[in-house]
């Protein structure tokens, strides 16, 4: 792994390239591109994860590939927007600010690296988001905290592979799965992720035994809802 001492900033006005090994510490200020191999490893914890900082005005990419994950994500641009491409992972906290995301048809992976238990990852976005594929896949009980009032919103697929949910909102716009492996919420019912589902469009939940995921919330104007396997 490579470990950037606290405090201290690389400054990126290239392309900066994830291609394998872990980052740890510090903040990588990449003012151009940023492409993440599918070796890329997660960070060693998620409090030490490097932050991988947008702040340049202009439009940038960040281009990912399945199985890679880079550290975590902080999004404060003045304009310009961020274009996610493929398969993007990441295993530290993810804060957005400000500054436009285009989707795409990409996946955002959130993974976590070493460690069990609390605190997992927090996500603090500026009231909504709106992604297009979402997978929750934190392995050694860790939990994704959405902040208070959030919306994460997921016009493709969501998938609950592996981890916890707590905080915030998940407008689920397409269908949805869970795995065998997701935990659920570690927080009392009142402070579970709600999963919400108000798209007038045909949508399916698909199951598998022994997986949980978070709160349901279901208003929908027209359309139908689907279970399918063993819904926990």
């Amino acid at each position: 792994s490579i470990t950037i001492a606290t405090g201290d900033t690389l400054i990126v006005p290239g392309t900066f390239t994830h291609t394998d090994g872990a980052i740890n510490g510090g903040t990588i200020r990449v003012d151009g591109n940023a492409t993440i191999g599918a070796a890329a490893d997660a960070s060693s914890s998620v409090a030490g994860a490097t932050m991988l900082s947008f702040t340049a005005a202009g439009d940038q990419t960040i281009t990912g590939a399945a199985g890679g994950d880079s550290a975590g994500l902080s999004v404060n641009k003045p304009s310009g927007t961020v274009t996610l491409s493929g398969t993007v992972g990441f295993s530290g906290n993810v804060t957005w600010t400000a500054g436009t995301l285009a989707a795409g048809t990409s996946t955002l992976v959130l993974r976590n690296g070493g460690g069990t238990g609390s605190p997992g990852l927090t996500i603090d976005v500026p009231t909504s988001l709106t992604l297009n594929n979402l997978e929750i896949n934190l392995s050694n009980n860790r939990t994704v905290t959405i902040a208070s009032g959030d919306t994460l919103i997921v016009p493709g697929t969501f998938t609950h592979t592996d981890g916890y949910l707590d905080g915030g909102t998940i407008e689920v716009r397409g269908p949805m799965s869970i795995a065998a492996t997701a935990d659920g919420t570690t927080a009392n019912p009142s402070a579970a992720t709600v999963l919400s589902f108000v798209t007038t469009n045909d949508q399916t939940i698909t199951g598998a035994a022994g997986g949980y995921t978070a709160g349901l919330s279901v208003n929908k104007a027209a359309g139908t809802l689907t279970l399918s396997g063993t819904v926990g």
